[in-house]
């Protein structure tokens, strides 16, 4: 998160190229991971630019038509990764509106109305 943060705006940039945050199916995996979404959300509240805004957006918005944003399920990390082994707790439970949080943050923190 501190490199995200802290980072030059070109290594940034890259990181997100190599990273794979501006393809839509890519970014789809990463949200609907138990850990690595929070990496996302971190990303988003640092992106550098407007442009870069838009190719993250772009990304986020087929995410949340296609409504996998809010089917997202909480997985117990100590357990394999089965779909039998879901916390039943979590039924009914949105696990990712801090993705989408996160992506209202950033537009409004650099200025973009998407």
């Amino acid at each position: 998160e501190t490199i995200l943060h802290c980072c030059p705006d070109s290594f940034h940039d890259i990181l997100c190229k190599i990273g794979g945050f501006y393809d839509e199916a890519t970014m789809k995996e990463y949200v609907s991971h138990g850990v690595s979404n929070f990496v996302v959300q971190t990303l988003l509240v640092s992106a550098r630019d407007k442009n870069q805004i838009s190719k993250l957006v772009k990304c986020l918005c087929g995410i949340v038509e296609d409504g996998s944003i809010l089917n997202a399920k909480h997985r117990n990390v100590d357990k394999t990764a089965n779909d039998d082994d879901e916390d039943p707790s979590s039924h009914g439970k949105n696990q990712r509106m801090g993705i989408i949080w996160r992506a209202l943050e950033m537009g409004a923190s650099k200025g973009s109305a998407q």
